[in-house]
């Protein structure tokens, strides 16, 4: 699968989740030198994904906004929008 990215986050157990065109989402427990494509519940492109404590947070167009524990099972999330979401960020500090 080719897909354009757009945005990578580092979670816990190091591993790495990468979100791009189409809804694609990539993950890696080895550093990066081999990816996984795990399955989406989105179509919609994804520009931007986060790690915190609560897990990992993906969003993107039409309000697309996606929730995952462990970086390979995703969940939708209702983001009240159907604006294009263009950033996520998490606060670490406990």
């Amino acid at each position: 699968t080719v897909a354009e990215v757009w945005s990578a986050a580092r979670g816990k157990d190091n591993r790495l989740v990468i979100v791009g065109a189409g809804g694609t989402i990539l993950s890696s427990t080895d550093q990066g030198s081999t990816w996984k494509l795990v399955d989406s519940p989105t179509k919609s492109t994804l520009f931007s994904v986060a790690w915190g404590p609560g897990g990992f947070v993906a969003v993107g167009v039409d309000g697309a906004m996606l929730r995952s524990d462990d970086g390979v099972v995703w969940v939708q999330l209702k983001a009240g929008t159907t604006d294009a979401l263009r950033s996520v960020t998490s606060d670490t500090a406990q």
